[in-house]
């Protein structure tokens, strides 16, 4: 099934609704598994053709002043990301990616990877 069907692929970080989504999911997840402080965020090899091919995501880009970059939105998807995690006081967890494309990520964020891999 393709990505740019109606209903599928991935969550539309261009959405405040997104993060709205996002707050009340970490939410309920911390207060079932409230024993750690880390929290896997993800962002490892994320495909940018669904962000791409979605017009109101490109729109959101150009009007950022990003061009057709989506790495710069997947850069403020995963800092939105790491606020609601800042906001139940967990430490966030995730890929190299995250990090090598700039992503602001708190003191002690942990991250996963190659080479490139290491604490933020």
């Amino acid at each position: 099934m393709s990505c740019c069907q109606a209903g599928t692929g991935p969550l539309d970080p261009s959405k405040e609704s997104t993060y709205s989504f996002l707050k009340t999911l970490v939410t309920e997840l911390m207060a079932l598994f409230n024993t750690s402080e880390l929290f896997m965020m993800g962002g490892d090899e994320v495909p940018h053709d669904c962000w791409a091919s979605n017009p109101k995501v490109c729109s959101f880009v150009k009007a950022r002043g990003w061009g057709s970059d989506m790495e710069k939105l997947e850069s403020y998807h995963a800092e939105r990301v790491v606020g609601i995690l800042a906001e139940q006081n967990r430490r966030v967890m995730c890929w190299q990616e995250v990090w090598e494309r700039g992503a602001a990520l708190d003191a002690g964020a942990r991250v996963n990877g190659g080479s490139g891999g290491g604490e933020g």
